[in-house]
């Protein structure tokens, strides 16, 4: 048992990572847990740095906008987001925008937790159109929400665009968005957006570890969102009161560590160049991913217009000999982790483009992804 697990310590630590988070991360970033930390004035004055360095990015400050900390997953957040910022002893109903499964996934949590609602549905194929939004948006609708890059494909949603389209029909709509896998990495302005809240997490393209979520708010409205959370737990407008009161940005027990990496992270995100140049990182890499897998056949998904450069999906050979498994085991075997496809309607597979990972890791993905094709006996180029 122990051999087992040392190996699969060994395997992890050398493994990289081509998802859509958590992802690869700088050895930096790992060494900054290696400490036993508790509460202390100390941590206090990280989390005031991370929330300012935050704000910074996004190019916000306070008082209007400030930021929460939640401990968790990114659909933790998205959920304590929701649920928070929504009034269900008042007349209306939140638009919820769906081109994929976390769209979907909120579809669920309105339904779960009592917020009427509507959702606006397009194919997992197809971006999201602003004049749609703002035609579904009737006379109860009082919060829009929406994803951003949406991983079940790969899409980019055009947020802005969407925002302005919201704020252009009911100036009082409350804009909700779940850029949980697009904040840091896609370069895109917030107030011109219209945006009164943006989830995101610690381990995506700020290139953290999981441990965290991270909410964008606008205290204007925040302000106004006392009893409105279905759950103590994860209440944004109480973890927002305890902010102010003890300047602590996190009730009960931090993620002390995965905090401590995510400062790492903020550091070294900083001293690349911010926004626009980790953009252009993972564009780079999306291209050379593309360009290596266009060669031999492999065929996207969605439309190269509105591709991402976050994660690609690629439809599966027809050829009856291909197995994702096999792929997956040939790849995992060199140290290379994909996701299967997450589409319904046709059999695929993701390689993401993101996290501590280069040009030169995305040529050798796509000739190991064609290495195992071969063992299995696919002739390239693919003919689909």
């Amino acid at each position: 048992m122990l051999l087992s697990n040392l190996r699969a310590l060994r395997f992890f630590s050398q493994a990289k990572l081509f998802t859509p988070g958590p992802l690869s991360t700088t050895m930096t970033v790992k060494q900054a847990m290696l400490v036993d930390v508790n509460r202390s004035r100390h941590m206090v004055e990280v989390n005031q740095w991370l929330e300012n360095t935050l704000l910074s990015i996004a190019g916000l400050s306070q008082p209007k906008y400030r930021v929460i900390f939640l401990q968790g997953s990114g659909t933790f957040t998205v959920e304590g987001m929701i649920g928070s910022t929504f009034d269900r002893t008042k007349r209306g109903k939140s638009l919820v925008v769906a081109n994929g499964a976390y769209g979907e996934r909120v579809a669920k949590i309105c339904k779960i937790v009592g917020i009427p609602h509507k959702v606006l549905r397009y194919e997992d194929n197809q971006v999201v159109r602003p004049e749609d939004v703002e035609r579904e948006m009737d006379d109860e609708v009082t919060h829009v929400f929406c994803v951003h890059s949406e991983t079940t494909s790969g899409l980019l949603n055009p947020i802005v665009d969407v925002g302005q389209a919201v704020k252009g029909k009911k100036k009082d709509a409350i804009y909700l968005v779940d850029a949980v896998s697009s904040f840091g990495g896609v370069d895109f302005d917030f107030k011109k957006a219209g945006i009164d809240y943006l989830a995101t997490s610690s381990n995506k393209l700020l290139q953290g570890v999981p441990g965290f979520g991270i909410v964008f708010c606008n205290t204007e409205h925040l302000d106004t969102c006392e009893g409105n959370s279905h759950s103590w737990g994860i209440d944004i407008y109480l973890r927002y009161q305890e902010m102010l009161r003890t300047g602590e940005h996190i009730m009960l027990t931090p993620p002390f560590q995965p905090i401590l990496a995510f400062r790492q992270a903020l550091e070294e995100f900083l001293a690349e160049g911010g926004v626009k140049a980790r953009q252009a990182k993972y564009q780079r890499n999306q291209r050379a991913l593309q360009e290596e897998m266009s060669k031999n056949g492999f065929q996207l998904y969605i439309n190269p217009a509105h591709q991402g450069w976050i994660i690609n999906t690629y439809l599966q050979p027809k050829d009856p000999r291909f197995s994702f498994q096999k792929l997956y085991n040939y790849l995992a075997d060199r140290g290379m982790l994909i996701y299967p496809g997450k589409v319904a309607k046709v059999e695929s597979f993701r390689i993401g483009t993101i996290g501590e990972l280069t040009e030169a890791d995305m040529r050798l993905c796509a000739k190991y992804v064609r290495e195992a094709c071969e063992e299995m006996g696919l002739q390239f180029p693919l003919n689909n």
